[in-house]
């Protein structure tokens, strides 16, 4: 239910290099993994990722997947797009061959997590790993809760109408890591990244960071809830913008202290598999 259009490529590509400040990390791997493995990238929108990936490590193999064709037409050699490709039907890519999959932002796009989980889980080769980086666009305030207004509606209807979906782009952590353990994952972990919309919340050296914070959020408000808001609710693009603006006035208001969040998860294929499931493994 989210765009796909020139606003939205320019978004994605923004939204990669903004998740790489808040990580602190110009690596775009973030769990171990050999530099001649094969990589496979789920939802890989523009293919930013999966090309970097594929320039770090020239001997690796990389795999970008999505349903929409907004990938460059030459990655590099050792890069490959396949679209359209809806990663909740079945996938004829061989089981047990990858050595990272990587995952963003797919809230708002998935409608059987646990299943979703359990497919990555049984791709990966035993001891390979998965990775998942998620932004909560949920307003949050430091100190009390959200009072009542135009961003706190917004986010409230989003979620509300991705919910109607079945695609709802609300994520909690905990249910998260429990159903990757239910898939067969160990050494499962979710880190999270605070990413203020006020420069005075970060020491002087972090303050140019929210610019990107700022901008990432501004430009998503309208993109995430225009399908949602006109296809669940029949609200006009007037209305729907209107209520956008007001929402992204509010975040950006320099008296508040507003931030969202941003949420890396690890989870591991173990080596040994009668561990988890019991027996000898197959």
């Amino acid at each position: 239910m989210l765009p796909c259009d020139e606003l939205e490529k320019g978004r994605l590509d923004f939204i990669h290099t903004m998740m790489m400040k808040a990580l602190r990390s110009d690596q775009p791997i973030h769990v171990p993994h050999p530099e001649n493995g094969r990589f496979l990238d789920l939802g890989c929108g523009t293919g930013l990722w999966a090309i970097e990936v594929a320039k770090a490590y020239p001997s690796a193999y990389v795999l970008g997947v999505d349903v929409s064709a907004i990938q460059p037409d030459s990655p590099p050699p050792n890069c490959d797009f396949k679209v359209p490709f809806d990663y909740e039907r079945p996938w004829l890519m061989g089981e047990g061959k990858w050595d990272v999959i990587h995952m963003r932002m797919g809230c708002g796009s998935v409608t059987n997590w646990p299943a979703l989980y359990k497919r990555i889980y049984d791709h990966l080769h035993r001891g390979a790993w998965f990775e998942q980086l998620e932004i909560i666009f949920e307003p949050r305030c430091f100190g009390r809760r959200l009072r009542f207004g135009p961003l706190r509606f917004w986010y409230y209807n989003l979620k509300a109408a991705t919910e109607q979906t079945q695609s709802g782009i609300e994520h909690y952590s905990g249910q998260v890591l429990q159903w990757l353990v239910d898939a067969g994952f160990r050494q499962v972990g979710c880190e999270e990244f605070v990413l203020p919309l006020e420069p005075s919340m970060l020491p002087i050296h972090d303050k140019a960071s929210v610019r990107w914070y700022r901008t990432a959020f501004a430009e998503s408000v309208l993109l995430l809830c225009l399908a949602p808001f006109s296809r669940v609710y029949g609200w006009s693009y007037d209305e729907i913008q209107s209520l956008a603006t007001a929402a992204v006035a509010e975040a950006l208001d320099p008296s508040r202290t507003l931030f969202y969040t941003l949420r890396l998860y690890k989870a591991r294929r173990p080596l040994d598999e009668a561990t988890v499931f019991g027996g000898a493994p197959p």
